[in-house]
C-alpha cells in the first residue's frame, strides 16, 4: 500500500475529529479522478507521493495513533488497496485495536467492496458528489456515480446501524458528505431530498460543505470560482425543513487551501 500522510487529523467533523483529532491515514490514488479534486497531490495518476507499507507495518502505525489518543482510525480513499486493507485491520484488532474505525471514500464502491469490510468498519464516510449522471461524466469520468454510490450508501447503512454518538463523539452508523459545487447547487438540493427520503431524519448523519476550493488546473469556468454564500445557505435551509436530526454544515472560512493536509 501506498501512504502520502499519517497523523492526528482536526479538520473532519467534530463527531470525528473530536479534541484530539482523528487517526488519518491518507492512501496514494484514488479510484476516481475528479477534475476539482481537492486532494489532486496525491490522488492523481501521476504523483510520486507517499511511501510503501505492508500490512503488518500499516497495522503497527494504527496502534500507534491509538496510543497517541486519537478518537478513531481514518481510512481515506483505500479502496484501490481493499484487500491489503482487510488484512491490516485484522492483524491491528488482534493486536489491540478498540477504537472505531472510519471507511472514508468517495461512495464509488462496489456491493462486494462494502460487504467485504462488514465487521471490520464502524463509520462509514462516503461521499455523494452528485444526482445527475450528466455531471458525473462531465467532472469525474463515470456516468453510473450516482446509483452506484446511491447503492453503496444503502448498504453501507444496512452494515453500520443509525448513528451512534457518545459524549459528541461518533461511535458507529453512517455519515454521508456532500460537497456543494458551484454552479451544482439544485444538484445538491435533490441529493438531500433523497437521502430523506429513503432514510428520513434519524439512519444517517448527513455533512453539507462549503469548502469547494478551485484548484489552478480546472478547466470548467464556473468550477473556478468558490462556492456563492447564498447557494450554500439555500442548500442548508432545504436540509434544515426536511429535518435532519444530524446535519454538519461549515462556516466560509473552510473554502481555503490552509484546510487541505499538506502531504508528504
Amino acid at each position: 500500500m501506498k501512504i502520502a500522510r499519517i497523523a492526528p487529523h482536526m479538520w473532519e467533523e467534530p463527531c470525528i475529529s473530536g479534541q484530539k483529532g482523528s487517526g488519518t491515514v491518507f492512501f496514494t490514488g484514488c479510484s476516481l479522478h475528479c477534475v476539482y479534486c481537492q486532494n489532486s497531490k496525491i490522488s492523481s495518476r501521476n504523483t510520486s507521493l507517499g511511501t510503501e507499507y505492508t500490512e503488518k507495518q500499516l497495522a503497527e502505525a494504527m496502534l500507534c495513533l491509538q496510543e497517541r489518543g486519537v478518537h478513531n482510525i481514518n481510512l481515506v480513499t483505500a479502496s484501490h488497496f481493499l484487500p491489503s486493507v482487510i488484512k491490516t485491520l485484522k492483524i491491528a484488532k488482534k493486536q489491540g485495536l478498540k477504537i472505531p474505525v472510519v471507511y472514508n471514500c468517495s461512495g464509488y464502491e462496489t456491493p462486494q467492496a462494502v460487504s467485504s469490510l462488514s465487521g471490520l468498519i464502524d463509520i462509514f464516510m462516503p461521499d455523494i458528489k452528485y444526482f445527475s449522471s450528466r455531471l458525473s461524466l462531465l467532472y469525474s469520468g463515470v456516468q453510473d456515480y450516482p446509483e452506484t454510490a446511491f447503492n453503496a450508501i444503502k448498504l453501507m447503512r444496512s452494515i453500520s446501524g443509525s448513528p451512534v454518538f457518545e459524549n459528541g463523539l461518533m461511535l458507529s452508523g453512517t455519515l454521508v458528505r456532500h460537497l456543494i459545487l458551484p454552479g451544482s447547487d439544485a444538484d445538491s438540493r435533490k441529493i438531500i431530498t433523497r437521502l430523506f427520503s429513503e432514510y428520513g431524519k434519524d439512519d444517517i448523519a448527513l455533512s453539507l460543505m462549503s469548502q469547494y476550493t478551485p484548484m489552478t488546473n480546472v478547466k470548467f469556468p464556473e468550477l473556478t470560482e468558490r462556492l456563492p454564500k447564498n447557494a450554500y445557505l439555500r442548500t442548508v435551509a432545504h436540509a434544515q425543513k426536511l429535518g435532519f436530526s444530524y446535519l454538519y454544515t461549515q462556516n466560509g472560512d473552510s473554502a481555503k487551501e490552509s484546510f487541505i493536509p499538506e502531504f508528504s
